[in-house]
């Protein structure tokens, strides 16, 4: 028998990925094609493995980047990039001061996410750069 824990992770995933979806999509759950999509979606969150990161492992990819943009002139990008790394460390030195989150896995989200970014970034020294966007992303993360 499936743990509890195991089938509320599950109904949690499905529902995130159905809002995903309709988002991504604007289709609604009667349609085909939303079917299609949330079944394609289930099925590689359940089989895909994601490899583990670190902390240590997500600053250095974000300061490698750094440099990148700083050794070609694009300052602004730069600072946003460091900025955004920075923001991930100081969570992630909150949640492990805090003890709200013991576990490595709840303490490390901030630099989960901050890798899943870096990951889905195609090419971050060819993108357009918005500062005012930046600005307020980082300024409702430290409300937050």
């Amino acid at each position: 028998m499936a743990s509890e824990f195991g089938a509320i992770r599950k109904l949690e995933r499905d529902q995130l990925l159905s809002r995903l979806v309709t988002h991504l999509t604007d289709c609604e759950p009667p349609d085909e094609n939303f079917g299609i999509a949330l079944e394609y979606c289930l099925y590689h969150t359940q089989y895909h493995k994601f490899l583990d990161s670190s902390p240590q492992e997500t600053q250095r990819l974000y300061n490698g980047l750094f440099e990148k943009l700083r050794v070609r002139g694009q300052l602004g990008k730069a600072k946003a990039v460091q900025s955004l790394a920075n923001l991930g460390a100081q969570l992630v030195e909150k949640n492990i001061s805090e003890g709200r989150d013991r576990s490595s896995l709840m303490a490390d989200r901030p630099a989960r996410v901050l890798h899943l970014l870096y990951a889905c970034s195609e090419a971050p020294l060819s993108s357009t750069y918005d500062s005012q966007h930046v600005a307020r992303v980082v300024e409702a993360a430290t409300r937050s």
